[in-house]
This record gives C-alpha cells, sequence and structure tokens, in this order.
C-alpha cells in the first residue's frame, strides 16, 4: 500500500497508469476535460485515490489552466 492510504500496493503496475492518462487524453483535446491537467491529475487519482481537481472551478481555455 502506498504511503497516505494510496493503492499502488493492490496491483497498479505503471502500465495501468499509463493506461488512464492515455483513456483521459484519448479523442481531440478538449480543455478541462482531456487537457495535460487532467491527465496528471487522473494518473495521480489513481496512485492516491484523491482527486487534485476536486473543488476547483471548471475551465475551458488556455487562460483557464493556468
Amino acid at each position: 500500500m502506498a504511503r497516505d492510504g494510496g493503492i499502488s500496493g493492490q496491483g497498479l503496475t505503471p502500465r495501468a497508469v499509463v493506461e488512464v492518462v492515455n483513456d483521459t487524453m484519448a479523442g481531440p483535446m478538449v480543455w478541462g476535460q482531456s487537457d495535460c491537467c487532467c491527465a496528471a491529475a487522473a494518473a495521480f487519482r489513481c496512485l492516491w485515490g484523491v482527486d487534485p481537481m476536486a473543488g476547483w472551478p471548471a475551465y475551458r481555455g488556455r487562460v483557464g489552466a493556468m
């Protein structure tokens, strides 16, 4: 089990994390849905069970993502 209640010790592999990122970024790039911030947050959520973007306001453009 990973520190702070993560799930990495429960069969989670690097390949599974990459699949989560690929699934997030599949299809056209849409700010706030399938961009690099969302992919990183999905990987973090997969590893630690916490959504780092929860509570952040939705964004729809480059400026909002910054």
